[in-house]
């Protein structure tokens, strides 16, 4: 299994629930997303669809997957490189990454597969270990060398975006509660909404749970809200996450 942390820049190798290798990575300096377009890293579930490059020279440029027969300088140093970096171009190895979460990274509009997002090197190794890629995850042409031949295909991946990404993603789905107020625009009690905050704040635990946790499950998400989301969720909204301890064991969203 790989695991790939956008927040840190970094890339496990894992066998055996164990830690194999860990490498330094460089993602999209867009963030994460996985809209077409964007720009961005997708985060989720995905899985190895294709290795591509066994065998070939360090530094051979891919073009659409295909080998051009070119072999490129690697520029480990930005001074190094006097042209702007117009895009992620591939070397050495490839692995094309399909999403497995429908309506997240696979399917109309965000299909990691269709994006053409991939795990490769990369000639502009001055960039890794900070956000700067066009979408891909940029890798040493070393390091890469090495993953490829631990990784195999249909192996799984899954990429997380950060903490802060998700206390952001829950505050605007909060903020974005159509509230109800009384004559004298009072904002109703909370209790006779519950329907639509519990929707709301369902919303917010599927998006954290595709992109936000590596291993993901529904307890961590109420134990790990931010002590300021909770706070605002009482006090300005009357809601209440239940613990752990107080969840049922099918573990269904529930408010108190």
């Amino acid at each position: 299994m790989i695991e790939i942390s956008i927040e840190k820049q970094k890339l496990k190798f894992i066998k055996n629930s164990k830690t194999v290798k860990e490498y330094a990575i460089s993602t999209a300096k867009n963030g994460a997303g996985c809209k077409e377009e964007s720009e961005q890293t997708p985060v989720g579930q995905h899985k190895i669809c294709e290795k591509i490059g066994d065998g070939l020279a360090v530094g051979t440029v891919f073009q659409e997957r295909n080998n051009t027969g070119i072999i490129s300088k690697i520029y480990k140093e930005r001074r190094e490189y006097s042209y702007v970096d117009e895009g992620d171009c591939m070397t050495t190895r490839i692995l094309r990454l399909e999403g497995l979460q429908e309506g997240v990274n696979r399917g109309e509009g965000v299909d990691t597969l269709k994006r053409c997002i991939y795990v490769h090197g990369t000639p502009y190794e001055y960039s890794i270990g900070r956000p700067f890629s066009h979408g891909c995850i940029r890798m040493r042409n070393k390091d890469i060398v090495e993953l490829f031949e631990l990784a195999e295909e249909g192996g799984e991946v899954f990429i997380s975006g950060s903490a802060m990404m998700r206390e952001k993603r829950i505050h605007e789905l909060i903020e974005g509660v159509d509230f109800e107020y009384d004559e004298l625009g009072r904002r109703v009690d909370p209790k006779e909404n519950d329907l639509k905050y519990k929707d709301i704040l369902h919303q917010a635990w599927l998006d954290a749970e595709a992109s936000f946790e590596v291993p993901w499950k529904w307890p961590d998400f109420v134990i790990e809200i931010p002590k300021l989301q909770k706070k605002i969720l009482k006090e300005r909204y009357g809601i209440d996450y239940k613990t752990v301890e107080e969840l049922n064991p099918d573990r269904e969203f529930s408010l108190e």
